[in-house]
């Protein structure tokens, strides 16, 4: 495994790591990874595709209000081969994300079913998801870092990858992450963003012979959030 922290900027992108195949973009909040309703632009596919050209690839998300790493592939074969790693859960993602209230647990499994709730194009609402028996299997593991007058730090490991996953799983437990309204929070946290950091990425390279690990630290305004 390589460890790698220091970002290149390019403009308005960092670079947090690169290979053969890949990039590791840090992905900034109120940015979205490729263009969807109501999408801000440029997307950050806009942005990589406007320097490196028209072959870099998407091959996961984060949410438009989450910050952090975020893998994007260099031509078709690194799209597939990294597409494929997700699909047989061999990525290995880790979030911080500070929460409202103190859980009375250490580390928590959460496996809870989620649902798509789609809403008219006509309506301003986003799709969400809610816990539901008949939605698809999703598992989160929640582990507690701090405390901190009424909030917590904790790391999230989502095993499985359904929209806003971390987001639904911590509101279902009673704990929403700070400023996120959609899901039940009653503070501020910063326009257009939440206390969701995607923190730590670990896959395999689409060349093959080893595994990469990359972190991005969390922008200053989330540790002044939970002031430690």
């Amino acid at each position: 495994m390589e460890f790698l922290h220091n970002p290149m900027s390019f403009s308005a992108i960092s670079i947090l790591d690169q290979g053969k195949h890949h990039w590791v973009v840090y992905k900034s909040s109120n940015q979205v990874v490729v263009t969807g309703r109501g999408a801000p632009k440029p997307t950050l596919l806009d942005l990589m595709q406007e320097r490196f050209g028209k072959g870099v690839k998407p091959v996961h998300r984060l949410d438009r209000v989450t910050t952090g790493c975020c893998i994007l592939a260099k031509d078709t074969y690194g799209q597939q081969a990294l597409s494929n790693a997700f699909r047989k859960h061999l990525v290995d993602k880790r979030y911080l994300a500070i929460i409202e209230g103190t859980p009375p647990w250490k580390q928590l499994n959460i496996d809870a079913r989620l649902k798509r709730i789609d809403t008219p194009k006509s309506r301003k609402s986003l799709a969400h998801q809610i816990v539901s028996e008949d939605g698809e299997r999703a598992l989160t593991r929640i582990k507690v870092l701090e405390k901190h007058e009424g909030l917590t730090l904790v790391e999230a490991n989502p095993e499985t990858g359904r929209m806003h996953q971390i987001r639904v799983h911590l509101s279902h437990l009673g704990f929403p992450i700070l400023g996120d309204q959609l899901y039940g929070s009653k503070r501020l946290y910063h326009p257009n963003a939440i206390a969701l950091h995607a923190h730590q990425i670990a896959f395999p390279l689409p060349e093959g012979g080893s595994r990469r690990v990359v972190t991005a630290e969390p922008e200053e305004r989330f540790l002044a959030a939970f002031k430690v």
